[in-house]
């Protein structure tokens, strides 16, 4: 049977009473908790990227080069020795531009956002008993050809793949790097076949950039001052213990995101809707499929947000804020972020 809207409320109510204890009187167990919690979301992420992945278009890339490196602060004896394959295909997504088109030329490569499509190969062991954990990583072949062409770029692109693996599976790899000599292919032959991922797929590209064309700036999230307590969107409004309800009045301020962006990334379209109470933004960002690698930093007076080489967002916030109580929300459908944060009373 569904619960009702004020139902939800009170579940969600007790469970952040509950939490909040939970932080004062036992801070080891709460700090336990919320890591499980984040593993466990972590787990469900990788799940559905492997589900996704295992759907995508298959291709047949190219060998390129090898690069040897290693785990940072490893306990082992033998510390896991780290290689990654750069290869190509020219079915993986060329370089995207800050306004969203694809770059054709080496100009507009300097400052474009480069997809590689990211696969853990296989784990072998080394005749010294050492982990050898091999990773393929398929760039578009222009990347690859101005590469071999230009050693600047080469070490751009190598610290790049070294980047993207290391946010991809958790890790941290020394810069201590060895291309090896003779050898550009390392775990076989030649690559195997490798699923393509969603951000280096150029269907999917095309997909989001005809999405991102119609989307407008997303409609401020109002908070209701009804009984039912939701907003137009059908989304419970959950109120912070001690939080005074919404009252009617609300002030909605809408900004260009061009007059608060910084130079890397795309700067998302958002709305901010000032309450007596609190502050709403939210924040439009078509280009991703979850909030998993939304980086939020929130101040009393501004707010950030980033997506590794996608999105960047810098916003001097209208009045004072408290960060600590703040929340955010991922409307999956709508492609759009809601943070809520209270004011900060005088």
């Amino acid at each position: 049977m569904e619960q009702s809207l004020p139902d939800l409320k009170s579940h969600a109510d007790h469970f952040w009473k509950h939490l909040n204890e939970l932080a004062e009187s036992d801070p080891e167990e709460y700090k336990k908790f919320i890591q499980s919690q984040l593993q466990d979301g972590m787990k469900e992420i990788e799940k559905e990227k492997n589900e996704k992945r295992s759907q995508a278009p298959a291709i047949q890339p190219e060998s390129g080069f090898a690069v040897r490196t290693a785990l940072k602060q490893t306990t082992d004896t033998h510390p896991s020795k780290i290689y990654i394959n750069i290869c190509h295909s020219t079915q993986v997504l060329r370089p995207v531009t800050s306004e969203g088109r694809l770059a054709v030329t080496d100009e507009d490569m300097n400052a474009a956002f480069i997809p590689i499509s990211i696969y853990k190969v296989k784990t072998v062991k080394s005749m010294s008993g050492a982990d050898c954990v091999i990773y393929d990583a398929v760039v578009h072949t222009a990347v690859f050809d101005r590469a071999a062409r230009e050693s600047r770029f080469k070490s751009f692109l190598i610290e790049t793949c070294l980047k993207r693996v290391e946010k991809r599976f958790t890790c941290s790899f020394s810069r201590q790097l060895k291309c090896l000599v003779n050898k550009r292919y390392k775990g076989g032959s030649r690559p195997g076949t490798h699923h393509v991922e969603e951000d280096a797929d150029p269907a999917i590209f095309e997909q989001r950039k005809q999405a991102r064309e119609k989307a407008a700036i997303p409609p401020p999230v109002k908070i209701s001052a009804n009984a039912s307590d939701s907003n137009q969107d059908g989304i419970s409004n959950i109120r912070l213990p001690g939080e005074a309800p919404p009252v009617s009045k609300v002030l909605i301020q809408e900004l260009s995101s061009r007059e608060h962006s910084i130079s890397e990334g795309l700067a998302p379209q958002y709305s901010i809707s000032m309450h007596q109470d609190r502050l709403t933004v939210a924040v439009l960002l078509p280009l991703i499929e979850s909030a998993a690698d939304v980086e939020l930093d929130i101040s009393p007076e501004h707010l950030k947000l980033s997506v590794t080489d996608i999105y960047s967002l810098s916003l001097p916030l209208p009045h004072p804020v408290d960060p600590n109580l703040s929340r955010a929300k991922w409307m999956k459908n709508k492609k759009t972020l809601c943070i809520t944060i209270p004011l900060t009373r005088k």
